[in-house]
């Protein structure tokens, strides 16, 4: 069978994926080495960005899809990779300052023309509300001392990579995006349900003590995956990045809503996010993923016939059936010997795990409300700590009685009413709603319109127990969906085809 030239596209980007995983392995507890690497990626998206900008934006999306925390690098760090500058804010600092200089001499021109740069003038107000609020939780926090400040805050400057997204995808000619942008995307998606199968074979089978501590080393300090023991001989990999297999099942089953039949495309794709999803063992991605698509039914209800229903009944079955046969065609491969365990007895420890996590969470609940309560209208500023009675056998751990201070919630949206005030919950939602109606009145394929909605409030419930909206892999999925906007003015649907 022949190749595409995407397809082709893609298998490059898989092996430089594979190439930058296995560097990391190699360097990232060697500080000098750890530190020289990272600049020489930096430099490259540096160089890229003056040249060839969607070849640089491929690698950033490429580092949000597979880095989970972005510490795949470090400059600076100690020989456990903590401390220092993670690529992930190299990469960060080099776009934004090339693209700056870049759009100086763009922008003398636009503004002798037009009199305003176009993404100043088709700034939608909401993101100025937004840095409003920003600017406002700093300084709150900056006024209370608060004692994590910078590291709450950080996250929201991710925010700022729109503005070079948005000029890159308007202004590169449409043949470098579907050759370098596009297929990185489909790369660093195809890959994230290879590494979890991977690393479920690895743990599973025990394949070497060397390659197994070797291996849990480099995904604990590089924040990789969580790796946990489940049951006997079955393990929980968990990576944030992980979150993304959300939107890839929206975009299948809107497929599929919207009248299009099982292609082998959609059941590959499906397949790999189930398996994401069951190994995760998280019931917020599940939670998420079931309310995603009960309303992409609703969204999508004019366009539904009962034939398509059928249809994507079926499929679903397909992919779910193909999920569970790969997993365990994974754990019973027969060399090495693996260390034995089922499926059921996966999920329900992880039910007994996640009860005492549900616990803390309840526990956790009363205190954050007593702490907003002090500041309910103009909130408490980034880096507020709540304590409380945790039960997580992590928390437990690291104190005598139990009693745990955090600046880090789980539950995402009284996070930004402790922090931000009254008015943070308000201008994150105003932010989803209105992005999901420019998105439903664009001239985006309908079964895309689908997927996003679907894929967006998918991640606003699962935000209510898992933080993403206020985390950097959450806002890259808000910001390519304005970059999809982008397309959908910019043509017909040339550059959403492959």
């Amino acid at each position: 069978m022949k190749c595409t030239l995407f397809q082709k596209q893609v298998a490059y980007w898989l092996l430089g994926i594979t190439a930058m995983e296995f560097l990391s392995r190699v360097v990232v507890f060697h500080p000098l080495w750890n530190s020289v690497v990272a600049i020489l990626f930096a430099l490259i998206v540096a160089y890229l960005m003056w040249v060839r900008p969607t070849a640089a934006m491929g690698i950033i999306s490429v580092e949000y899809l597979i880095g989970s925390k972005g510490a795949l690098f470090h400059v600076g760090s100690d020989p456990l990779n903590h401390g220092g500058v993670s690529v992930r804010i190299l990469f960060f600092v080099a776009c934004l300052l090339v693209w700056f200089v870049r759009s100086m001499g763009k922008t003398r021109q636009v503004m002798a023309k037009e009199g305003t740069h176009w993404w100043i003038q088709d700034l939608p107000v909401v993101y100025l509300a937004l840095a409003a609020l920003w600017l406002l939780a700093v300084a709150r926090g900056a006024w209370f001392h608060q004692p994590f400040l910078s590291t709450d805050a950080q996250p929201w400057l991710a925010w700022l990579l729109l503005l070079p997204m948005l000029d890159v995808a308007m202004t590169s000619p449409i043949d470098q995006i579907k050759q370098d942008w596009w297929p990185a995307i489909a790369a660093g998606l195809i890959w994230l349900p290879l590494e979890t199968l991977g690393l479920f074979y690895l743990f599973s089978h025990q394949v070497s003590v060397y390659l197994i501590q070797g291996t849990y080393l480099w995904v604990r300090h590089t924040g990789v995956a969580e790796i946990t023991h489940a049951s006997a001989g079955l393990w929980r990999i968990f990576l944030q990045s992980q979150v993304y297999a959300l939107a890839l099942i929206a975009g299948v089953w809107a497929w599929w809503l919207t009248g299009h039949r099982l292609e082998r495309w959609t059941w590959l794709l499906g397949t790999l996010s189930v398996i994401e999803l069951i190994l995760s063992l998280s019931r917020s991605f599940w939670i998420g993923v079931v309310v995603g698509c009960v309303v992409m039914v609703v969204v999508a209800r004019k366009m539904i016939t009962r034939t398509s229903l059928m249809t994507t009944t079926k499929n679903s079955l397909i992919i779910l059936v193909s999920a569970f046969a790969l997993i365990l065609a994974t754990l019973w491969f027969p060399f090495p010997r693996s260390g034995g365990g089922d499926l059921t007895g996966l999920i329900s420890s992880r039910v007994d795990t996640e009860d005492q996590a549900a616990t803390s969470r309840w526990s956790l609940l009363p205190a954050m409300l007593k702490v907003i309560e002090r500041h309910p209208i103009w909130g408490s500023g980034f880096g507020a700590t709540v304590s409380y009675q945790s039960y997580d056998p992590r928390a437990v751990q690291q104190t005598i009685s139990g009693s745990y201070t955090t600046h880090a919630f789980e539950w995402g949206w009284l996070t930004f009413w402790l922090q931000f005030g009254l008015f943070g919950p308000m201008i994150v939602a105003w932010l989803l709603i209105d992005i999901t109606t420019r998105v439903w009145g664009s001239k985006l394929s309908p079964w895309i319109r689908v997927a996003i909605i679907g894929s967006l409030i998918g991640l606003a419930v699962l935000h209510v127990l898992t933080p993403y909206l206020n985390h950097p892999l959450g806002i890259f999925l808000m910001m390519m969906v304005e970059v999809s906007l982008v397309f959908a003015q910019r043509d017909s649907g040339e550059l959403l085809s492959v």
